[in-house]
C-alpha cells in the first residue's frame, strides 16, 4: 500500500546566517513601553491596557549625557582598542553605531558602564536591551515580555581592562 503523503526529506534545521555587526544604540522610545503597546493592541483587556495608559514612550536624553557618551567611548578606544564610530542623528535613535560581532564580549563591558551612568535611560545591543546595568531579552525570543537575561555576562579578562587593570 502506498503512503497517502509524499515522503519529504528532513535534515537538521538550518541556523539563520548572522550579521557581521551589531547595532549599539539608544531608542528613542522605551522598549518596555513599545513591547506594553503592543500587548495592549493585541490583547485588549484593562490589566494589559495599564502599561502604556497616562503615559508617554518618549525616553528622553539627559542633559549630561552627551558628555557621558564621549567619555565611555574615549575609555573603550584607550583601553580596549575600540573604535566605535557613533552617529548623533534625529530619526529613531538618540545615538546609534555598530559593532563587529567579534568584539561583542568588549562591547558588554562599554555597554554595562554606560547604563550605569546614566540609569534611566534603555540602551540595545543587538537582540539585547540594557537597563540600569542589566542586561534584558525578550522572553522566549518572541513574547512580548522583558526578562533578565540570565545569560548574559561580561568575562573577567574583559572587565579588568575595562578598569585598566590588565590581567
Amino acid at each position: 500500500m502506498r503512503r497517502p503523503l509524499p515522503n519529504v526529506p528532513r535534515g537538521p534545521r538550518i541556523r539563520k546566517p548572522c550579521t557581521e555587526t551589531v547595532l549599539f544604540a539608544c531608542p528613542r522610545l522605551s522598549p518596555e513601553w513599545e513591547l506594553g503597546a503592543l500587548v495592549a493592541l493585541m490583547k485588549p483587556k484593562p490589566h494589559t491596557k495599564a502599561a502604556v495608559a497616562n503615559r508617554a514612550g518618549d525616553q528622553p536624553w539627559p542633559a549630561g549625557a552627551d558628555a557621558e557618551l564621549d567619555e565611555v567611548v574615549s575609555v573603550a578606544r584607550d583601553r580596549m582598542g575600540l573604535a566605535l564610530d557613533v552617529h548623533r542623528a534625529a530619526g529613531d535613535y538618540h545615538f546609534a553605531c555598530t559593532v563587529a560581532r567579534e568584539r561583542l564580549p568588549d562591547m558588554l563591558a562599554v555597554v554595562r558602564d554606560l547604563s550605569q551612568r546614566l540609569p534611566e535611560t534603555w540602551l540595545t545591543l543587538g537582540r539585547l536591551y540594557v537597563h540600569g546595568g542589566t542586561f534584558y531579552r525578550r522572553k522566549f525570543g518572541n513574547r512580548l515580555e522583558l526578562v533578565v537575561a540570565r545569560n548574559v555576562s561580561v568575562p573577567r579578562e574583559v572587565t579588568a581592562r575595562w578598569r585598566g587593570n590588565p590581567m
